[in-house]
């Protein structure tokens, strides 16, 4: 399962039990940052809400002898983190909002499928996790010219589809 990535603009409940003056309803600012009671700005964007939580027990550890804080998204502002991107031999170029579940072939369906000109099996869907950055090789002519369901893959948040102009 895909775990809900912070991104700017969300607006976040933290609760640091039994510390009612720790405990905030925050927004996440343009930068990435959140402003908390003596911790100060704390860097949330791209964390998601286990990550978050674990770090502020950690950090909250210097003031409260055993914190027990809980960290819930209030409001998802649903901005690039969530969405994916689509550039190359497509319609021009478009983000798509995640959609849990969502593949290849539902990306193609949303962006009305290759051009007459995309090498479609020369495609790479690039994706970040925990700050590693890793490409992958796909197969959209076989998907969509060919109906091979073999070639549909799963894709998610972030995410980013290139697909190359063929050489002629």
């Amino acid at each position: 399962m895909i775990q809900y990535r912070i991104a700017a603009g969300d607006t976040l409940a933290i609760a640091v039990w039994d510390n009612p003056n720790l405990t905030q309803t925050v927004l996440v600012r343009p930068d990435g940052y959140i402003s908390l009671p003596l911790l100060k700005d704390v860097h949330v964007q791209g964390l998601d809400m286990t990550e978050l939580n674990q770090y502020l027990v950690e950090a909250y550890k210097k003031y409260v002898k055993t914190p027990v804080v809980s960290a819930m998204l209030v409001q998802a502002n649903n901005d690039s983190l969530n969405q994916i991107r689509i550039v190359g031999e497509t319609a021009p170029p478009q983000t798509i909002q995640y959609q849990s579940g969502m593949t290849l072939l539902d990306l193609m369906i949303k962006v009305g499928g290759l051009s007459d000109y995309a090498a479609g099996n020369r495609a790479i869907l690039t994706r970040t996790n925990q700050k590693k950055v890793s490409q992958y090789r796909v197969r959209l002519d076989d998907l969509i010219r060919k109906g091979d369901i073999s070639a549909n893959a799963s894709v998610y948040p972030g995410d980013v589809l290139t697909i190359p102009q063929a050489w002629f």
